[in-house]
This record gives structure tokens, sequence and C-alpha cells, in this order.
């Protein structure tokens, strides 16, 4: 299992799309170092090229307006460029906690019970 992006707005500035959107993280998931798959293929999202810049914010501490022992941090890594198409389908949900990466195993429920927002801007070609 892996992380899930549903786009809730997008639009164009004439040269980039803009996407914003929730991402969800199913209980059960099991965290592998590097990060868990997150393809940004989804609907809504009408770039096939890579993308320009994201950020990916969990409400369960990233600012540490909570318990800083419950403190995560989120980071969408892209895939290698093996195709277009490849990059935004392979990308990665990497997790950090006190900036280091979290252990292998069990996701916390912290972590898949927390609101994560995702924005990104893409390059437009369509």
């Amino acid at each position: 299992m892996g992380a899930t992006l549903v786009v809730q707005q997008h639009w164009a500035d004439g040269k980039r799309q803009h996407v914003v959107g929730v991402v969800t993280i199913p209980a059960g998931t099991v965290y592998v170092t590097g990060g868990i798959p997150f393809p940004v293929n989804v609907d809504g999202v009408f770039s096939q090229s890579p993308i320009v810049y994201s950020d990916v914010v969990g409400l369960n501490g990233y600012y540490q307006y909570e318990n800083t022992n419950n403190v995560y941090n989120f980071r969408y890594v892209p895939a290698l460029p093996a195709s277009q198409s490849a990059v935004l389908a392979n990308g990665l949900l990497r997790i950090f906690s006190g900036g280091t990466e979290i252990a292998a195993g069990a996701l916390p429920a912290a972590v898949t019970t927390s609101t994560i927002t995702f924005y990104g801007i893409f390059r437009k070609n369509f």
C-alpha cells in the first residue's frame, strides 16, 4: 500500500499547473526505508512533465502546533526519469520525525489519521 492523492483544486497560470489536494495513507500501511509509493498522476493533474515544486504538510505537528513527540514531516520524492509518465507514477512519500526518517514498519496512527495536504507545481504541457 501507499499514499493516495486526491486533487481538490487545480489551476494554470499560463506556464505551470498548480495542484492542491489531500493525501491519505491507509491504516495498516507498512513503511519502507526510502518512502512509500505516492503516485501523482491522478485525476486533476494534466501534466506529463516532472513536478517543479511540492510541499506536503501534515496537520499532526508539521509546524509543531501539537505535542513535539508527535511531529511528522513529509517529503515527496519524484522517481528518476525512466520515462515521463513513470516520473509521476512512481514517486515516493518519505516520512520524518525529529529530522530523522522513521523506521521501517507499521506506520503510527498519528500518520495514518493525520490531515495531510499537498501543493504541487507542474510544467504545463496541455
